[in-house]
C-alpha cells in the first residue's frame, strides 16, 4: 500500500470496507464509489496509483484533492471514477 491513512488530509468516516460489497469481485465497473468512506477512499487511491504504476504518496494526495475538491456530485462506479481521474489529472 503506497498511500495510507496517515497521508489523508481530509476527514472521513471509517465504517465500510469496499471488499465487503457483494459486487466487489466483479470489478471496478460494478463497485459504486462512496467519497465519504475512508477505507474506500484509501482503496481507490491505491488501486488508481497501481494502474498508473505510481509509488509516490504525493500522487495519492493529488488523487485525494481531485476527489475532494473537483469530483462532480454524481454517483460514480470505481471505473467511472478512474476515467474521470485520467481526464482531470
Amino acid at each position: 500500500m503506497v498511500f495510507t491513512i496517515d497521508n489523508l488530509v481530509h476527514e472521513y468516516r471509517w465504517k465500510y470496507h469496499p471488499e465487503e460489497h457483494p459486487y466487489f469481485e466483479k470489478g471496478p465497473a460494478y463497485r459504486y464509489f462512496n467519497r465519504v468512506e475512508g477505507f474506500e477512499l484509501l482503496f481507490v487511491i491505491n488501486e488508481y496509483l497501481g494502474l498508473r504504476n505510481s509509488t509516490n504518496p504525493r500522487d495519492g494526495k493529488k488523487v485525494e484533492a481531485l476527489i475532494h475538491d473537483l469530483l462532480p456530485p454524481k454517483v460514480y462506479t470505481h471505473a467511472e471514477l478512474y476515467r474521470w481521474l485520467d481526464e482531470n489529472w
